[in-house]
Formats: structure tokens, C-alpha cells, sequence
């Protein structure tokens, strides 16, 4: 079903000649967005591993750490810098003899000096860094979706019952909007006594004001759209893969709908209803912003 936006995961490779490990972090956003640590060493796979990545999800921004541990003997080397080393006795002697210090230097000394030792790893064959990096990334990718599912998955469900509950208040929307006329008709006759002192008004007069407000406050059209989209955003949900664009979308047009019935009933008890579907929708609206 659904997938969310959040997740984390791990994913490992190791043989004879070096280990790998990939961790990825997922959290809400709009696009999709990949941001990659890797060492030097594997800077020529960053297309390949973003083509790899997008390919797998849709949205969300993807934090990528990838770990490499050169394993093989022989594979790795310590070199000295000579060219630097020298500089560095000459400029220390240069020193000692300007300002008259002890010309003694030390292998304690050296060690301390900066850039004089660096790490060299034997080049292994790119396919063959590759493969277990993509190995590895599989792996990682794997998790990451399968959480992100199960984690989907509940949120949809929650989404659900929630429409449920929206669909419930729609239903008493639906019931108390034909009482609404008249209602108004009452009231009106109520407060038309009170300035007139007398029931004597014109039946004719009175119902061409209940006929003019009955249509200004009717609202079947955008009951019968609400429903409909509803039943879109539960069809939606249940649906394999990215929706939250999708759902987005019919939760404004939702929206839209509620917005306009609450200000054309004008009535009290569908005010509180559309009080309570908002409520409700930004709830969904929240929730929806974690889905793929």
C-alpha cells in the first residue's frame, strides 16, 4: 500500500579485500532530494549510486553515508613526504641558529609536523568496488523500503478511519440540510411578528424569501463533490507505491468543498459539523505529508 517518507537502514559488504556499509536516513520532502558522504576512494560512483537511488524512491530526502575498510594485506600503505621532511629540518635548524636554540631535533618532533605521513591504498578494480557497494546499497535500499511500507501502511490505516469519521459528519450535514429552509422560514416569521405586533404577513411575500434563501444555501452540489472525493482519497490510499502527491491534491479540492458549504448553510448545527471535517482533514493533511 502506502509508503512513508521515513526510515532508516543499513546495509554491508565484506570480503578478503575490503568491507562496505551503507547507512541511509530518510525524512519528508517535497522532491527528492540525495545527499551523499562517501570516502575519496569511491567519488566515481556518485552518479551511478544517485541513478540507483532514484530509481527506488520516489520522494523524500535521502541522506547517504557509505563507509569503505580497505581489508586485503598489502592494500594499504604509510608514506613519507622527504621533499616536506627536509623542509621542515631546514626550517627547524634555520630557527635554532636565529635565535640561538638547542639545534636538537627529535622523532617526537617530526611526528607532530602535519601532511609528513599519508595513507595509500593499492587502487582495486572499479567493478569490483562497485559490485560490492551495489551489493551493499541493495541491501540498504531493501530495508529501507520495507520499513517505509510498514510505516506507510499504518499511516494509511489511520487516514482511513479517519475519512470514515469525515464521511460520518458529512451523513448529518446531508440529513439537517433540507431543515435548513425552513428553519429559516420560522425565524423569519418569528422576527416579522415581533417588528410588525401582528401574524397578519403576506404568505406570498414570505415565500418568495424562504424560495430565494433555500437556493442561496443549498449545498447537494457540494455534498454530492465531497463524497466523490472522498471516495477518490480512500481508493487512493489504497493504492501501491507514491500517492501523497496525489492525495494532497484531493485533500485541497476536499477542502475546497467543506470551505464553501460552511459558508453558504449558515446554520449552527452544520457549522459544527464543517468544524469538525476540518479538524479532521488537517489531521490528514498532516499525515499525508509523510507518504511517498
Amino acid at each position: 500500500m502506502a509508503l512513508s517518507m521515513t526510515g532508516f537502514s543499513r546495509g554491508t559488504l565484506a570480503n578478503e579485500f575490503f568491507a562496505i556499509r551503507v547507512e541511509l536516513r530518510a525524512v519528508n520532502h517535497r522532491f527528492l532530494e540525495i545527499s551523499l558522504r562517501l570516502p575519496r576512494s569511491l567519488n566515481q560512483f556518485e552518479d551511478r549510486l544517485r541513478r540507483v537511488i532514484g530509481a527506488q524512491l520516489g520522494r523524500g530526502k535521502i541522506d547517504v553515508s557509505i563507509h569503505l575498510d580497505i581489508l586485503g594485506s598489502g592494500l594499504t600503505s604509510v608514506r613519507l613526504d622527504n621533499g616536506l621532511a627536509n623542509g621542515y629540518r631546514d626550517a627547524l635548524l634555520e630557527l635554532a641558529a636565529r635565535f640561538d636554540l638547542p639545534a636538537q631535533l627529535s622523532l617526537d618532533q617530526f611526528t607532530q609536523l602535519p601532511d609528513l605521513f599519508s595513507i595509500e591504498s593499492t587502487a582495486l578494480e572499479d567493478e569490483t568496488l562497485w559490485d560490492g557497494l551495489a551489493q551493499a546499497l541493495a541491501d540498504a535500499l531493501r530495508d529501507l523500503t520495507g520499513m517505509r511500507r510498514t510505516e506507510g501502511d499504518k499511516l494509511a490505516a489511520d487516514l482511513l478511519q479517519r475519512i470514515d469519521v469525515i464521511e460520518t459528519l458529512t451523513k448529518t450535514v446531508e440529513i439537517r440540510a433540507p431543515q435548513v429552509p425552513e428553519g429559516y422560514r420560522i425565524q423569519l416569521q418569528r422576527r416579522l411578528n415581533e417588528v410588525l405586533g401582528q401574524p397578519g404577513i403576506d404568505e406570498t411575500r414570505l415565500a418568495q424569501e424562504i424560495a430565494i434563501y433555500a437556493d442561496r444555501c443549498n449545498i447537494t452540489e457540494e455534498l454530492v463533490r465531497l463524497q466523490s472525493h472522498l471516495g477518490q482519497l480512500r481508493a487512493t490510499l489504497r493504492m501501491e507505491g507514491a500517492l501523497g502527491r496525489k492525495a494532497d491534491f484531493i485533500l485541497q479540492e476536499i477542502n475546497r468543498e467543506v470551505n464553501t458549504i460552511g459558508a453558504k448553510a449558515n446554520d449552527l448545527a452544520i457549522a459544527q459539523a464543517v468544524i469538525e471535517i476540518k479538524a479532521e482533514l488537517e489531521k490528514i493533511r498532516e499525515q499525508v505529508q509523510n507518504l511517498e
